[in-house]
């Protein structure tokens, strides 16, 4: 399996997610990309690693290159899959695609940059950093 594609029971999943105007946005670290509670990535993530497919890894990558107005071209690939195979999925709505999202997704990230100077710290002075719950 290709990486960056989606494996069908992925995409499977995804074609049931609908969008809730009421979904919470999140910012995930590794990726350093927004996602919302409605769009089903943790368990299509777990469902690509099932398959040794790094795809919802690729696909929020590719719309924070979006956000910030520079598309990463390599990785348009599984983005066109995923439109191709789950037009509705909510991550494609133009809101959550949009440049104007830049200026929030620069404040998650320097707190996120914020957060790990602190924790690293933390760490060398000898102390515990405390356990935050993954978003």
């Amino acid at each position: 399996m290709d990486e960056v594609l989606y494996p069908e029971e992925a995409l499977a999943f995804l074609r049931q997610m609908r969008h809730d105007p009421q979904a919470s946005r999140g910012f995930e670290s590794l990726s350093t990309s927004f996602h919302w509670s409605d769009e089903g990535l943790p368990r299509a993530m777990r469902l690509c690693m099932n398959h040794e497919s790094r795809a919802t890894f690729y696909t929020m990558v590719f719309r924070t290159s979006l956000i910030k107005g520079e598309p990463i071209e390599e990785y348009r690939r599984n983005w066109d899959q995923l439109r191709q195979a789950c037009p509705e999925w909510p991550g494609f709505r133009p809101e959550r695609c949009s440049t104007d999202l830049l200026p929030a997704w620069q404040r998650a990230h320097k707190r996120m940059c914020l957060d790990f100077i602190r924790e690293m710290r933390e760490l060398e002075r000898g102390e515990e950093p405390p356990i935050t719950p993954a978003v």
